[in-house]
Formats: structure tokens, C-alpha cells, sequence
């Protein structure tokens, strides 16, 4: 790709001092981008504005000459020439305005590709000859940060970066794997990486952008856990921690604390801390994790895997059974009712549904041939509801529930089919029940 050297007005003149800035003013839109400025490398980026550049890269400017910004953000020339075999890698030939991975091979600027490059002139690290992705648009190379989180790239012989699965169908040439789970270096491999300790490598990278609960930056609406007291508040996206054997170990109900992040009425959002809920809540910051959901109990929180992959009577191989969660293809799911596969999918399947408690379930004692309700919102975030409505409806086949006011004509067609309407009556004179929790049992209705 040719890259276009644009005539710049008298008028567009950036100027650059440590005191003031970048100053710039009666610049058009065609005039945007980067100009060399007082030993400086700086980007227009409206007609009046315009800014330092400090991010790592290689850069063209408007008048079509190249420049580098290293990691400590000093700017310099880069020289080219004619061809690649002699400019030399780091440089850009002049021919077609390509950049130089090495002495025989370019990268066409805004070609869409991310390649491996080594840098030998510690531009983008201070290593000397450290691996590194790059990519490029139409002015500039600069970091993959997206693949400097991974492990086992494929790299073909042009030097072009591929995930793995993609590789399968684009990848013109084998692979040449590389890890660059560190988030600063891709190293060469021969061997492959335990699938478990791949999780962990991209939790360390992630940190660094994680959600911030003190200041909501970088925070989604949700819920959030980090360790009880944590003063650093780092989230929380795996079951288990590393005790001072380096052993893992679960976590336990009670030793987490639970944030949930939601706008206020003047729409900011706010990261605060929550009493448990019992229910499942979907964890916001489990990020590339196995932490997928936050199991609550009376006792408190705790982050959970879910490993299951389908729903039955029998919890064995990878099927679980009522009250708990499982993973089908991509969707996860509820499991509802024993005995049968019955299941709601989250981020589907909204409104309040009837669970059996025939098997303890977030800490809620058992009771043979009884039920509670659970509200599933439409995130996918399960709370037990203990509102304490005495009659609940539901029809023949469903768990979705229907209160005596929707009853009345043709809501949602239950009084269209009488015959086939369960009523469920709320349990409030059996011994022994837990305290407020609201248990049901179910009754044909007849009338």
C-alpha cells in the first residue's frame, strides 16, 4: 500500500515545547496526522489540537518522511532505502513504502496483519532483540497488545501472527509456535503449555486494565469479587488460590467480598460493596478466567468453575443436576427440576422459576418435595426470591412462574388451559424450615 504524501498548508504548522505543549491551529481534515515538531513527534488531530505521540512505534508523517518513538518515548529519524536487503530490518524501503521485519521480508502498512518482529534497535522493548507483535495502520507500526497476552502463536514463514485455531484454514505455511504471555516478549517454543497454567498466564496480564472498584474505571455494570479486606482490591477470576506451599486451594463461603457496579440516577457508574444474596451472580472480572459465576450463601460468596455440561437425575461424567450450573456448548444454563432435563438459559430466560430443594441448595436446608423460587434477570444473575407471595402459578410442563394477578383473563393464555394450571402453596406451618425462606409445595388446582 502506497502511502499518500499530503501537501500541508503555511497554515498547519505544529509546534511542540515542554512548557505549552503541542500548539496548532487552522488545520483541515486532510491535514491530520503526525509532523516532526521541535525534535519531536507529535499528532494533529483536529484543526486546532494536537498532541505529543509517546506510544512505541514506528510512524510516517505528512510529508512522507519515517520516524521511531522508542519505549522511553524519545523520537528519532529512520533511515530507508530502496529495498529491504538495503535499508535492513527496522527501516522502511522506498519503493513501495513498506517496512522492513528483516532484510527480505515487509509489512505493508494498513494491511490488516499482525506480525512477529524482532527489535533489534529497542524501539517497542529495551531488551535488545526481543519478539514482539506488531501491527500497522495507514501512518503507523505499533504493539498487538491483543496477542501480547497469548501463548502459542503460530507464525508462518512471511512472519505473519496467527491464533492457533485460525491458522488451521489461513496460515500458508506451518507454524512456528511462539508464547507471549508475559505481555512484554514472545519467546520461541518446541513444547506446549498445560492448558491450566495458560489461564493463570492471562490473569497476570489482564491486571493491569482490570476494573478499578474505587474509581469504577474500566468497569462494567455487574458484579465483582476480590479477597476479604483486600486493601488492593485485585479482582478474583479462579476457584482456588495459591497457599504458602504454592498449593491451591479453594476458596471458602465468606472469604471474598462481594462489589456490584451500577449507574445511579444521573447515569455514573458506581463500584460498592454488597451483602450476599443467596444465588448465583455472574462474575464481571473474571476477564479470561474460570471463574464464571459468584455462588452466594447466607454465609457469604465464593467465585465457582462451572464444569458441568448437561442436565439429569444423576450427577455423573460432566451432568449435574437441580440448583446447579452448567455449560451447554456456549450457553450456560440453569438446571431446574430433578429427574428430567429441565433448564433455563441465562441471559434468555428471564422471570422467576421454581427450583427444588430436595438436595441443600446455597446453604437453604433440604426439604423432601418442596420448592423455592429464583429470580434470573436478564443478565443471567440468579437471586433466591423470599418475598412471601402465598400462591404461585405455573403451567403444566413449565417452571415459570405466574402470580394470581396474572391470572386473571388470558394473561399469558394460563386461564385459557384450567385444567392444566399447578398451583404451589407457600409452606408456612412446617416445623423445622429455615427462617426466612420461603418454601412451596405443590397441589392440582381444581378450580
Amino acid at each position: 500500500m502506497l502511502v499518500a504524501i499530503s501537501t500541508v498548508s503555511a497554515d498547519c504548522k505544529p509546534t511542540y515545547t515542554e512548557k505549552d505543549g503541542c500548539v496548532v491551529d487552522s488545520c483541515e481534515d486532510a491535514e491530520f496526522g503526525y509532523y516532526y515538531a521541535t525534535d519531536t513527534l507529535v499528532k494533529v488531530t483536529a484543526a486546532d489540537s494536537c498532541e505529543k505521540v509517546e506510544t512505541a512505534g514506528f510512524y510516517v508523517t505528512k510529508d512522507g518522511s519515517y520516524y521511531s518513538v522508542n519505549s522511553s518515548k524519545i523520537t528519532a529519524g529512520v533511515s530507508s532505502n530502496e529495498n529491504c536487503s538495503k535499508a535492513g530490518a527496522g527501516n522502511f524501503e522506498t519503493t513501495n513504502k513498506h517496512f522492513c521485519l528483516t532484510n527480505n521480508k515487509e509489512l505493508t502498512l494498513n494491511d490488516g496483519k499482525s506480525y512477529m518482529f524482532t527489535d533489534s534497535g529497542n524501539i517497542f522493548t529495551n531488551g535488545g532483540s526481543d519478539n514482539v507483535v506488531i501491527k500497522s495502520d495507514a501512518e503507523s507500526i505499533t504493539i498487538n497488545t491483543d496477542y501480547m497476552v497469548n501463548y502459542n502463536l503460530c507464525v508462518d514463514e512471511d512472519l505473519v501472527v496467527w491464533e492457533r485455531k485460525k491458522a488451521l484454514c489461513n496460515a500458508e505455511t506451518d507454524c512456528t509456535y511462539y508464547n507471549c504471555n508475559d505481555g512484554q516478549t514472545c519467546t520461541e517454543i518446541d513444547e506446549n503449555i498445560d492448558p491450566n497454567e495458560e489461564v493463570s498466564i492471562i490473569k497476570k496480564a489482564d491486571e493491569d486494565e482490570s476494573c478499578d472498584l474505587d474509581t469504577a474505571a474500566n468497569c462494567e455494570e455487574g458484579y465483582y469479587i476480590i479477597e476479604k479486606d483486600d486493601t488492593e482490591k485485585a479482582l478474583i477470576n479462579s476457584p482456588s488460590y495459591k497457599n504458602e506451599k504454592e498449593e491451591d486451594v479453594d476458596y471458602e463461603y465468606g472469604e471474598v467480598d462481594l462489589y456490584l457496579c451500577e449507574k445511579d440516577d444521573k447515569e455514573v457508574l458506581e463500584c460498592t460493596k454488597q451483602d450476599a444474596v443467596p444465588g448465583y451472580l455472574i462474575n464481571s472480572g473474571n476477564g479470561k478466567g474460570t471463574a464464571s459465576f459468584i455462588e452466594c450463601t447466607s454465609l457469604g460468596c465464593k467465585p465457582i468453575a462451572v464444569t458441568g455440561t448437561s442436565c439429569a437425575s444423576e450427577a455423573k461424567n460432566d451432568a449435574i443436576t437441580t440448583g446447579q450450573l452448567y455449560l451447554d456448548g456456549k450457553t450456560f444454563k440453569l438446571c431446574i427440576f430433578d429427574g428430567e432435563d429441565k433448564s433455563v438459559e441465562l441471559g434468555k430466560d428471564e422471570g422467576d422459576y421454581f427450583v427444588s430443594i430436595d438436595a441443600s441448595l446455597f446453604g437453604i436446608t433440604l426439604q423432601k418435595d418442596h420448592f423455592i423460587v429464583v429470580n434470573v434477570d436478564t443478565t443471567g444473575n440468579i437471586k433466591v426470591v423470599n418475598d412471601n407471595v402465598r400462591y404461585r402459578y405455573v403451567i403444566e410442563d413449565e417452571y415459570l412462574i405466574h402470580k394470581k394477578p396474572e391470572t386473571i383473563p388470558s394473561k399469558a393464555g394460563i386461564c385459557e388451559n384450567v385444567e392444566k394450571i399447578f398451583e404451589y402453596v407457600l409452606d408456612n406451618y412446617t416445623e423445622g424450615l429455615d427462617e426466612n425462606v420461603a418454601y412451596y409445595v405443590q397441589q392440582k388446582t381444581d378450580d
